[in-house]
């Protein structure tokens, strides 16, 4: 394999509408943003957004990682899903748990360096997470059984 390398540009922040909301767990959420008008952005497997609210007159940003709508879904429609759990004394996860259907949240273009033909020839993935730690996992999840599944894997 030979190594490429992303030139990553500066991070910007558009306004996305919340959409939807709905609830995977007693205190996680699974939030789905529509783009601002004009904007098309295709999250590759692996990379994060990072979410930016004013909080206490400070900007506090955090990193997400995009999930698919379900493991047996990919998204299409140009929305994003981030699957957040809400933290009673988190500084932005108690933000999300407190935004409404047609709220706006600062969300940055993707970063990441993981790359899908890295998976090339794999005949076997062994992954390990716990909460939080699952999000990362969803998506490669979905992308190895459901979208190039491998019988060989």
């Amino acid at each position: 394999m030979r190594n490429v390398y992303v030139i990553m540009a500066d991070v910007v922040y558009r306004k996305w509408k919340l959409k939807e909301c709905s609830a995977v767990t007693h205190d996680t959420n699974l939030y789905k943003f529509q783009p601002p008008s004009g904007t098309i952005m295709p999250v590759p497997l692996g990379h994060h957004v990072h979410a930016q609210a004013e909080i206490a007159g400070m900007d506090i940003s955090r990193s997400y990682t995009v999930v698919p709508p379900s493991l047996r879904e990919k998204a299409t429609n140009g929305c994003l899903h981030l699957m957040i759990k809400i933290y009673p004394n988190g500084t932005l996860s108690s933000y999300f748990g407190n935004l409404n259907i047609g709220d706006e949240m600062q969300l940055s273009n993707h970063e990441g360096k993981f790359l899908e033909e890295s998976l090339d020839g794999v005949k076997m993935l062994v992954m390990c997470a716990a909460g939080t730690g699952f999000t990362p996992m969803a998506g490669l999840i979905q992308h190895c059984v459901f979208e190039q599944p491998n019988p060989d894997r």
